[in-house]
């Protein structure tokens, strides 16, 4: 069972490839991926500092976003998870697939993130 779930994992990855960047107000798209896709995020909540702060205000992550190091419009990701250990375990992404530029708190949080315009 285990094998027949690591063959449509693999199989599926190279898929990631095909990413893009979404842009957000008609910037340019950023390349934040690798090459590969490997560091494709799987996060649970998306959005700008001040919004997941407000809509967390309390409960533990709230806390924690008094401790992150971003200015109020960055957009953050939090509860993420590399998609390729998603797509290991056979697992799929039930969150906002982005790529970021900084993972703090072990992935809790992740700073600086772009919203990709895939379904995995």
């Amino acid at each position: 069972m285990f094998s027949h779930v690591s063959a449509v994992a693999l199989l599926a990855f190279p898929l990631l490839a095909t990413a893009n960047a979404v842009t957000h107000g008609g910037g340019a798209p950023s390349d934040l991926c690798t090459t590969d896709r490997s560091d494709i995020q799987c996060c649970k909540q998306v959005g700008t500092a001040h919004t997941l702060a407000a809509n967390n205000a309390r409960t533990c992550i709230g806390s924690l976003l008094s401790f992150v190091t971003a200015p109020d419009t960055a957009i953050l990701g939090i509860g993420c998870t590399l998609a390729s250990v998603l797509f290991a375990a056979g697992n799929p992404c039930n969150g906002e697939p982005v790529c970021c530029v900084s993972n703090q708190f072990n992935g809790l949080v992740n700073v600086d993130c772009t919203p990709l315009d895939i379904y995995i």
